[in-house]
């Protein structure tokens, strides 16, 4: 059936043939692809070792970023709290807005927001 493809396909179908008559050739010709093959597999695990140690190390390095970010922004709301707590004591002692406002960092808008918030609760 093979033989009936055409002239390089017969030569190969006979080589093909030849080696596999040949006990040594086949024997070596399996002991390469078996190598060739272990090789493979060799590459293959180092490959998803690879894959999971940079995982890891992405998983560490996004986890880190996030704490930071987190503490940042913590911090942030802290410092926000304190201002605002800041801001209506010195409210409550009849500082005048600009003042206030250049003490502790917060604009008109909040401190008169405030205002009306200690207001409600005299």
């Amino acid at each position: 059936m093979l033989k009936e493809k055409g002239p390089e396909l017969k030569k190969a179908v006979v080589i093909l043939e030849q080696l596999s008559e040949d006990e040594e050739t086949r024997l070596l010709a399996e002991e390469y692809e078996k190598k060739r093959r272990d090789e493979y597999a060799r590459l293959e695990t180092a490959k998803e070792k690879g894959i999971e140690i940079g995982e890891k190390k992405g998983i560490e390095i996004g986890e880190k970023k996030g704490i930071e970010i987190g503490e940042k922004k913590g911090i942030e709301i802290g410092a926000n709290k304190k201002a605002k707590e800041i801001a209506r004591n010195l409210i409550k002692s009849q500082m005048n807005i600009d003042e206030i406002s250049g003490i502790t960092g917060l604009n008109k808008d909040e401190i008169e927001e405030l205002m009306k918030s200690c207001e409600n609760y005299d």
